[in-house]
């Protein structure tokens, strides 16, 4: 086990993602999950806090209302301060709070489509295991306050790289 590090590390995770949305003005609710992926990119100024910036992939989420399938791709751009507690040289706990900026783009089978777009806030917890000085494994749940959509999770399981 090796002593936590400071510095650029760059990461790859894949997972589930889930996204709700119930209609305040019908009874229509969309409600679909779908694997998900991103990379992230932090940089550690410390033991205890440090910066994310990342792109997010929820996948290609689709549900049927009222018989129809509705599509719904969901991206975006994350940035997040993040807080790390360490419990040992090799397992630590972190947290981090931000922004996205997605994008949304909805289609209704041989009806049409949307696009949306907007920047809300991002939270996520996770833990990290730190194989060697320069390899991790962490897990880590996030959840996205996207408008006009109920919950934006992506729980997932990913690999980091670090270069210090």
């Amino acid at each position: 086990s090796q002593a936590l590090a400071e510095g650029l590390s760059v990461g790859v995770s894949i997972g589930s993602s889930t996204v709700e949305a119930d209609s305040s003005v019908t009874t229509i609710d969309f409600d679909a999950n779908d694997l998900g992926w991103k990379v992230h990119g932090r940089y550690m100024f410390n033991d205890h806090w440090g910066l994310e910036l990342g792109y997010a992939d929820f996948g290609n989420l689709d549900d049927s209302l009222l018989g129809v399938t509705v599509e719904a791709e969901l991206t975006g751009i994350d940035a997040f301060v993040v807080g790390s507690l360490p419990v040992s040289e090799s397992f630590n706990f972190f947290g981090k709070a931000g922004i996205i900026a997605w994008d949304a783009e909805l289609s209704v089978l041989g009806i049409g489509s949307a696009d949306a777009d907007g920047s809300d806030l991002a939270l996520g917890l996770g833990g990290e295991f730190h194989a060697t000085d320069r390899f991790s494994i962490l897990g880590e749940v996030e959840w996205f306050d996207v408008e006009d959509a109920d919950s934006v999770w992506m729980l997932s399981i990913g690999i980091a790289v670090g270069f210090n």
